[in-house]
């Protein structure tokens, strides 16, 4: 009895062995198909454009320019006025160098009429240039041969 016991352990240990080759085997296999590197991460560049505002002037009527605006863009001029989607700007409203000098003068004279208004009075605006004579006061403005205009106070 003592031999098959014998037997039957080696071949329980042959059967234990193979089965553990086996077993070793078969984890071999699929721990060789685990990828262990970190996937490749693949860039692609891509050009990001900004929108560029864009202001198109299309024409001018006497005293209109007809804008189309596209884009987020804001025009302002004159301190008071400002355009956000297209419309009509006006000439007379834009500013121009002389214009703002109204802003330094209490006075301005029209030199063809010559009458004197306040500086920010709609007629000072209206005076073209080549008449505009400028007056910090009144007896300046009189003493120059100008006449109040119903405006001056």
């Amino acid at each position: 009895m003592k031999d098959q016991t014998k037997e039957k352990s080696r071949e329980n240990s042959k059967f234990t062995t193979l089965a553990t080759i086996v077993l070793m085997t078969i984890i071999g296999f699929f721990i060789g198909k685990i990828d262990f590197q970190k996937p490749e991460v693949k860039v692609t560049e891509t050009k990001i454009s900004r929108e560029i505002p864009t202001i198109k002037l299309q024409k001018r009527e006497g005293d209109k320019i007809f804008a189309e605006i596209s884009g987020n863009v804001k025009i302002t001029w004159a301190d008071n006025y400002a355009l956000e989607d297209s419309g009509i700007i006006y000439w007379s409203q834009i500013p121009t160098e002389d214009d703002l000098k109204l802003n330094d003068f209490k006075y301005v004279g029209n030199a063809k009429t010559k009458k004197f208004y306040p500086a920010k009075s709609y007629p000072a605006r209206g005076t073209e240039v080549r008449y505009r004579r400028f007056f910090q006061t009144k007896d300046e403005a009189i003493s120059a041969g100008f006449v109040p205009s119903k405006l001056v106070k």
